[in-house]
């Protein structure tokens, strides 16, 4: 009998604990149904909110597309605040056209992006808000980042090439010491050896100037260091042959790179004399150069320009030409004092497969400065008609860019290879002999001085030219707005 009570106690025991797991999991079951039900009633204001971003967008597509034009040299930022206020995105709302919801839009602007929240309504009652980031952009580009770019081999680069003085990067300058006098040695590049009285030694490539006066043109790179001796080679960056004095402070400089040059599928970069100059790899394809400079191809590009050949002259910011057929074209430009873009492209002989290289040569009359930004498109791949601007078929060109007292003050860019092969065998010459005291307005240089011909970069020229090259390009400088990266989020989750 005793047996038979402890049984009875157990299966009654087991009863309620099933009793108890059934009620809690019909609970959960509840619960979660419950949910399911309030989130299936909130879809429907998802999708509103997300179909009320969509027409903000578009709303703002059209309205760029139709007086867009007059924005062209506007700040990003004056363009966002006309977005959101011109707009009057907080008025977008929807009505009968939209059954299943309903949404409200508002817009403000932050700096040069806008910032959109959509607000959705679901018939049920439910409300979703999700906000997106909209930057305000123009896709015309920083135009370059060093005196000379080319995406071939660079020899012969015995020219003085500048690159773009900026703030000290270093708190430890270095006092350089002459046991006698700084005397340079050589002509090209002009290399200074001094001693270091005291600081810390600068490592080999290193950019240094004046620790007190860091944007003066005074400017070397360190070509070799004798930690022994405590000397240091130094090779004049800028077009001064101004001797070092005995108790100068040099301290390391931000330098934009002198030269760059493309070592696109891992080709050997030989012919460079990185020796004496900033010089780095540029991290771009060369069939892509054109598009990552302008931030449009060249049929765009060509197309709203008109390519034409015709003697270089100082009209109009932006000039395009193409040269004539010949194996050894030749564009002389002259002097001009005011900035401006000149794209250079090889002649459709170089369309010719498996032939000879075009050997283009573009110098600058005796004397001359050029100002602005040169682009030299070593390789006909295509017309300003065409589709694309991929997969050139032409051998590419030989470039030899030259003076005789002059300056190329800004920038110049070489595309004169387009695939690994053509990387290896064309190349980019920088040239020209001084027999006169330089040009005026030529690179920095103080009063009185003289110097080989010189390749300077420039950011404030560079600068000057975009408001001109939109306003060349008007339908592909118009301000458009891209969604800012990661900017997309649900407002309360």
């Amino acid at each position: 009998m005793k047996r038979d009570g402890f049984v009875l106690i157990a299966v009654l025991s087991m009863a309620v604990l099933v009793v108890m797991l059934l009620v809690v999991a019909s609970t959960f079951a509840v619960s979660a149904r419950q949910s399911v039900a309030a989130e299936a009633q909130k879809i429907p204001a998802f999708y509103a909110a997300n179909a009320g971003l969509e027409r903000a967008v578009a709303r703002i597509d059209a309205y760029l597309g139709a007086s867009g034009s007059r924005y062209v040299n506007s700040r990003p930022d004056v363009v966002a605040n006309e977005v959101a206020n011109v707009l009057h995105l907080s008025d977008l709302t929807s009505g009968a056209e939209l059954p299943g919801g309903a949404f409200a839009v508002h817009g403000t602007a932050d700096g040069g992006s806008v910032d959109l929240v959509s607000v959705g309504n679901a018939p049920s009652g439910a409300s979703r808000s999700i906000s997106l980031k909209y930057d305000v952009y123009y896709i015309l580009k920083t135009l370059s980042n060093a005196a000379v770019n080319t995406t071939g081999r660079l020899v012969s680069s015995d020219r003085l090439v500048e690159g773009n003085p900026a703030a000290p990067v270093s708190s430890t300058p270095f006092t350089i010491s002459c046991r006698s006098t700084c005397q340079p040695t050589g002509t090209t590049p002009v290399t200074y050896t001094v001693g270091v009285r005291s600081g810390p030694l600068p490592d080999v490539g290193d950019v240094v100037t004046l620790a007190s006066q860091p944007a003066t043109d005074l400017a070397f790179k360190v070509r070799h260091v004798d930690a022994l001796a405590h000397t240091v080679d130094l090779a004049a960056l800028d077009s001064s042959n101004t001797a070092l004095s005995d108790g100068l402070s040099l301290t390391q400089t931000a330098r934009g790179a002198a030269l760059l040059t493309s070592a696109a599928g891992g080709l050997p970069v030989g012919g460079m004399d990185c020796q004496a100059y900033a010089c780095g790899e540029l991290d771009v394809r060369a069939d892509r150069l054109f598009t990552e400079t302008f931030g449009i191809g060249k049929p765009t590009f060509g197309g709203e320009i008109g390519a034409h050949y015709d003697a270089d002259a100082c009209s109009g910011v932006v000039r395009w030409i193409d040269l004539p057929e010949s194996p050894a074209p030749t564009l002389t430009l002259s002097d001009c004092p005011t900035a401006r873009i000149v794209v250079v492209r090889a002649p459709a002989l170089a369309d010719v497969p498996g032939g000879a290289p075009v050997n283009i040569t573009v110098t600058l009359a005796p004397g001359s400065v050029f100002h602005g930004l040169l682009y030299v498109i070593g390789t006909h791949d295509l017309s300003a008609s065409s589709a694309s601007d991929h997969l050139p078929t032409g051998p590419g060109s030989n470039v030899t860019l030259s003076a005789t007292d002059g300056s190329f003050v800004g920038s110049v860019l070489v595309e004169n290879a387009v695939t690994d092969a053509l990387n290896a065998a064309r190349t980019t010459t920088l040239s020209g002999t001084t027999t006169a005291p330089p040009a005026a307005n030529r690179c920095a240089t103080p009063s009185g001085a003289t110097g080989a011909s010189t390749f300077c970069y420039d950011r404030s020229i560079l600068s000057s030219l975009l408001s001109g090259l939109n306003a060349a390009l008007p339908e592909s400088a118009k301000p458009r707005v891209a969604v800012a990266r990661y900017s997309w989020a649900e407002n309360g989750h």
